[in-house]
């Protein structure tokens, strides 16, 4: 198996936590891998960062000018928790593969599925795979940002919470309250828009998806 062949078989078959990777870099070279898997945390930028090296340092390591051990090794420090090996960002090994759990993506026209690491799924999500659906937040809510991926349970569609929901053909992540009269109260987080309440007799303008179990954070 080549390089090429082992990337693409990693951002196809296997994603560190649930991320999935959207370049592929040449991985020939050490500068290419740190590219590639700098995608896990948000970019080279916060790569840096998290490994507590400056911006140049980063950008000399991805143009292949800077190699050295000691720099490495504090990046590996930070993306060993995201799944990669020392041997492939120094070496080029080949991955070992985890087993993946697979999360439909509601609206399937949106995305692929996404496939989370099953250890990692198993310990923060706590949730059936079956019961849960994830979703790219198509603007900023509560604590969410736009862009994110959010996870929701899809069992779960009483009690107060933020929930995904369908209204209007809109599909949107809204925090709901639900009262002791029967209503519910549809929390605005955009600035302008008021909170709005939808009587015993209105719940049908909503479709409630499900609750939401987990978000994406940069």
């Amino acid at each position: 198996m080549n390089n090429l062949d082992v990337i693409y078989s990693y951002v196809n078959t296997y994603v560190c936590r649930w991320r999935i990777m959207s370049k592929v870099f040449d991985v020939s070279t050490v500068g290419g891998r740190v590219a590639q898997v700098a995608q896990l945390v948000g970019g080279p930028t916060e790569l840096a960062r998290r490994a507590d090296i400056s911006q140049p340092t980063i950008s000399r390591i991805i143009r292949g000018r800077d190699t050295g051990v000691s720099v490495i090794l504090k990046i590996y420090s930070v993306l060993q928790q995201e799944g990669i090996t020392l041997d492939w960002l120094l070496l080029g090994e080949p991955f070992k593969h985890t087993t993946g759990i697979r999360v439909k993506v509601f609206e399937e026209d949106q995305e692929a599925p996404i496939y989370f690491d099953e250890t990692w799924f198993k310990a923060f999500i706590s949730r059936h795979p079956e019961r849960c659906c994830s979703f790219r937040a198509v603007e900023d809510g509560p604590k969410i940002r736009k862009d994110s991926w959010v996870i929701f349970d899809t069992s779960v569609i009483f009690g107060d919470g933020v929930y995904l929901i369908k209204m209007n053909e809109a599909v949107l992540i809204r925090r709901i309250q639900f009262k002791p009269t029967g209503e519910l109260k549809i929390c605005s987080h955009l600035d302008g828009f008021e909170d709005y309440v939808l009587k015993t007799d209105q719940k049908e303008l909503i479709n409630i998806i499900g609750r939401m179990a987990w978000s994406e954070t940069h």
